[in-house]
């Protein structure tokens, strides 16, 4: 499972804590010695620390990148006031594309997107990853619900713009149906919306 999670997330892992307990398991498998696993998750250490003014700090993610910019451009779309910055919204539609998990040429031919098949997403308990949105970036590799909605709100706002279709032409529908399915298999039977996967226990 750890070798899995690792793979999928790019050694980054869904957070910190796992993270550090990832690399001590992949240190310890070893014989307590270094390995390429080990060396993965080391160059991942910096996308979760900063340095602050009392010394450096450990954040809870590796960032809020696709978060942050989703709702940032969903303001400059309502404004009205897109047609006058151009280059910010082909500049954001880029990024938003690239940051659709697993749906990309590029992505597809990573060793995560091996993990999508259903036989391994039952195997090691992970929810269908293509087409969803990250909170940080495509790399991260976790969906989570109303990221993916708020990046399908923005993918949408953004796609019939003059300026996106001259620079990208038209985005696949059948990306766009991928983000809906992630959306709706993330809804539990109780019908409220799990974050990263759908309730598997008992309730209280």
């Amino acid at each position: 499972y750890i070798a899995a999670e690792d793979l999928q997330t790019n050694y980054i892992c869904i957070g910190p804590v796992n993270k550090a307990l990832n690399m001590l398991c992949v240190w310890a498998d070893n014989n307590n010695t270094p390995s390429e696993p080990f060396y993965k998750h080391v160059a991942r250490l910096d996308d979760f620390l900063w340095v602050a003014e009392d010394g450096m700090k450990m954040q809870g993610y590796n960032g809020s990148q696709c978060w942050d910019t989703s709702f940032a451009i969903q303001a400059v779309l309502e404004s009205g006031l897109a047609p006058k910055f151009p280059e910010l919204c082909t500049s954001v539609f880029s990024f938003l594309e690239k940051t659709q998990i697993l749906s990309t040429p590029t992505s597809q031919a990573s060793d995560a997107f091996l993990y999508e098949s259903i036989p391994n997403r039952q195997q090691f308990f992970r929810h269908v990853s293509k087409g969803g949105w990250p909170f940080s970036t495509s790399a991260h590799g976790w969906p989570i619900s109303d990221c993916t909605a708020e990046g399908l709100k923005a993918t949408l706002g953004l796609m019939d713009s003059a300026q996106v279709k001259a620079k990208f032409g038209e985005f696949p529908a059948s990306r766009l149906y991928d983000a809906v399915h992630v959306i709706l298999t993330l809804q539990n039977n109780d019908g409220g919306w799990a974050t990263y996967e759908n309730n598997r226990g008992f309730g209280f």
